[in-house]
């Protein structure tokens, strides 16, 4: 099973974040019609992470629900029998494999 925990800061915007951490947020190099199209060509939905996850599970004789907006969170893939959610997330760096680091 896949297990995704996230930790997300509610009413926070990242800028306000960032200003509590101390940093100085960065000035945006998009217009805001940029940015929207930007923003909107990031799919949500049907990802290729997604759609390898729910290949095996199918395969495997799994059965789910997509996107079920009564869960909270709306997670990707809803198992209903064994009462389990799934959250794929891809990698924010378009797909490439980064080494993981230590700092």
């Amino acid at each position: 099973m896949v297990y995704t925990i996230k930790t997300v800061v509610m009413g926070e915007s990242p800028s306000t974040t960032l200003a509590l951490a101390g940093a100085t947020p960065m000035a945006d190099v998009h217009t805001p019609a940029q940015r929207s199209y930007n923003m909107s060509c990031v799919r949500s939905k049907d990802t290729k992470p997604e759609l390898i996850v729910r290949k095996l599970l199918h395969a495997n004789g799994f059965r789910y629900r997509l996107h079920d907006k009564n869960l909270p969170g709306k997670p990707d893939i809803v198992l209903p029998k064994y009462k389990t959610v799934i959250f794929v997330h891809g990698c924010r760096y378009a797909g490439s494999i980064l080494p993981f680091r230590r700092r």
